[in-house]
């Protein structure tokens, strides 16, 4: 299994002209709240060869390119789950793997896992569909484990104390830099997001040592993520996010606190997330949720 990533599907947002059933959506982790299968509709494509009988559909856009996993649970009912590109049912290709685990039995029910390994594509919009095959309708789970690109450091160079990594690609990501003495004892000393393809870093026990070697480490734990401050510009909203620079965010709006509907979706800057609502004024009252979709 691939290290889990940050990266979380909307539940219910269909990548392709077929039905979409399942909660609101939701961004704060790969995994995401329980859907339930519905009818499938004609013209599906078989997955793996299994028949067809109750579906539910997700799309998904890699912040990067890198190996991922997708896994979709089912109580009692072993489901098929593919990943494809393509915009409607007759342009569908499959780009995944299909793969059944063992299951697993907690309070008097079967959990089945499968899972569909493939290659995500920056920029690529992928559909993901689960099916229950030929067992009943019922909830599912999916989440997704995603490596990224792998880190590459392309240069470094030190100045006045501080190093500068320079790395290809992965632009906002989060990376650990550790530090050794000996190439087998490593230690965490600097966590940093890549900005501008660099980070830059200091080592104030470096001058301890005959010598210090250091490595750059893919962070693939979520960063915390909160709302410190908000404020109106010209009808416009800013939220502060400190310490998410690179983060994506998705803006939803309410006006009873129970349909959300996503209204904006943008990159943190300087800390600050900014976006509209053009159509405030024609609504008696407005509430707003922040959720981390990378």
């Amino acid at each position: 299994m691939f290290p889990r990533g940050s990266t979380a599907l909307g539940l219910g947002e269909c990548g392709v002209d077929v039905a979409a059933a399942g909660d609101d959506a939701r961004g704060d982790g790969v995994d995401l709240p329980r859907g339930n299968a519905v009818e499938d509709q004609a013209g599906e494509p078989a997955i793996g060869g299994r028949l067809n009988s109750h579906s539910i559909w997700w799309s998904w856009t890699p912040p990067s390119t890198g190996p991922a996993m997708v896994l979709a649970t089912m109580p009692n009912t072993r489901p098929s789950v593919a990943v494809f590109t393509g915009n409607s049912l007759a342009s569908l290709v499959p780009v995944s793997d299909l793969i059944f685990l063992d299951a697993t039995f907690t309070n008097g029910n079967y959990y089945y896992t499968s899972e569909a390994p493939f290659l995500a594509v920056v920029g690529t919009t992928y559909s993901i569909v689960v099916d229950s095959g030929t067992g009943l309708a019922g909830p599912v789970e999916l989440k997704i484990d995603f490596l990224g690109a792998p880190l590459q450091i392309a240069s470094w160079t030190i100045s006045n104390g501080l190093l500068v990594m320079q790395f290809g690609g992965n632009e906002g990501r989060r990376i650990i830099i550790e530090a050794s003495g000996d190439l087998l004892n490593w230690h965490p000393i600097s966590t940093n997001i890549i900005n501008g393809g660099s980070v830059t870093f200091s080592d104030s026990s470096g001058t301890n040592f005959t010598h210090r070697f250091f490595r750059a480490v893919l962070d693939s734990t979520q960063p915390p993520f909160a709302v410190t401050d908000w404020g109106l510009e010209v009808d416009r909203f800013t939220l502060s996010t400190p310490n998410t620079d690179g983060a994506e965010i998705q803006i939803e709006a309410s006006t009873n606190l129970q349909s959300w509907v996503p209204i904006a979706t943008n990159s943190v800057s300087g800390g600050v997330f900014t976006y509209s609502d053009a159509i405030t004024t024609n609504s008696r009252q407005r509430f707003y949720r922040a959720l981390r979709r990378q």
